[in-house]
């Protein structure tokens, strides 16, 4: 158990070494660019949003960009608000890992891993200014989902406790518990979620429970972007709040929807569970968003409260 504990240790710090050397040379080699240009065109919410969505779909992990967006924000180079649009498409975009756990069990987290291997080979051998510092970012990117592959593969001799804990445990408030801790301990809801989709697929939980550890997946993702915030400034700060209030006010939406028997035309679809759990995870992040646009400027308010009120302590 001690080396279980020290493997995942050494992945969460290699997680946020890797977080914190990737956004300090984005911000070496595109300083400027983030600055003037792209905060341009990110004033368009839409825009912004759809930015968090892409980048997540391509490197399957919302804290990896939420936690960047942190980072970003922190050195002045995100404005706040546009950053919030981020983290909502983010949230979006990492529910792609849920249909790829329905159609084959791929994960590209182990090839994004690999591209340190190349990147160092053309950080040691060139001599071409530019392709030296791309080489270091994509080297810094790599270390980001080594540590998270370390923190998984850290804890693999559990999933079988796990498991058999889910498959034995019908009660709504414990499996909302023991999947929103889960999250937090691997630091990944694409894992809980493949796992919760296959636990689906098999029967082996009811639908209306699978909904509810959903929830506790989103909210269980917000503590790797609270560590990022480790160090940050209030900006920072702000940012990794704005997530977890994003989560927490879409369980509470969805809480009452699953209730009021609005969820209900999810519950009696006729379609495999595995894929209506799929389909679920994206309507939560989706609906969630739909909600929280509107409401920004209120959210950005209340944020600015807590902000305050930490920094006078």
């Amino acid at each position: 158990m001690s080396v279980i504990i020290l493997y995942f240790l050494g992945g969460i710090g290699l997680f946020l070494f890797g977080i914190t050397l990737l956004s300090n040379n984005v911000i070496e080699v595109g300083g400027n660019l983030f600055k003037y240009r792209l905060n341009k065109i990110l004033a368009n919410p839409l825009y912004a949003t759809g930015l968090g969505l892409s980048v997540t779909v391509i490197i399957q992990s919302s804290s990896a960009t939420n936690s960047f967006t942190v980072r970003l924000a922190d050195k002045g180079l995100l404005d706040t608000e546009s950053s919030y649009y981020i983290v909502m498409g983010a949230n979006i975009g990492t529910t792609i890992t849920a249909y790829l756990a329905v159609l084959a069990k791929l994960n590209f987290t182990y090839l994004i891993a690999a591209i340190l291997f190349p990147a160092a080979v053309i950080f040691m051998t060139t001599k071409n200014y530019k392709l030296k510092n791309y080489s270091k970012i994509l080297s810094c990117l790599s270390l980001v989902f080594i540590g998270l592959i370390i923190v998984k593969d850290s804890l693999t001799p559990l999933h079988d406790t796990i498991y058999n804990f889910l498959s034995s445990n019908d009660r709504p408030l414990m499996l909302f518990l023991f999947s929103l801790l889960i999250t937090i301990i691997f630091q990944s809801s694409s894992l809980t979620s493949v796992l919760l989709v296959t636990m689906a697929g098999l029967n082996i939980i009811s639908i209306q429970s699978a909904l509810l550890m959903v929830m506790a997946i989103n909210i269980g993702t917000c503590f790797s972007v609270l560590l990022a915030g480790i160090g940050c400034s209030l900006k920072g700060w702000s940012v990794a709040i704005f997530h977890l209030l994003f989560n927490v006010i879409g369980t509470f939406l969805h809480l009452f929807l699953l209730y009021s028997g609005l969820l209900d035309f999810i519950i009696n679809a006729r379609i495999p569970a595995d894929t209506k759990i799929a389909l679920y995870h994206t309507f939560f992040n989706a609906t969630t968003t739909l909600f929280v646009f509107y409401f920004i400027p209120q959210i950005s308010s209340i944020i600015n409260k807590i902000i305050k009120k930490r920094a006078r302590t």
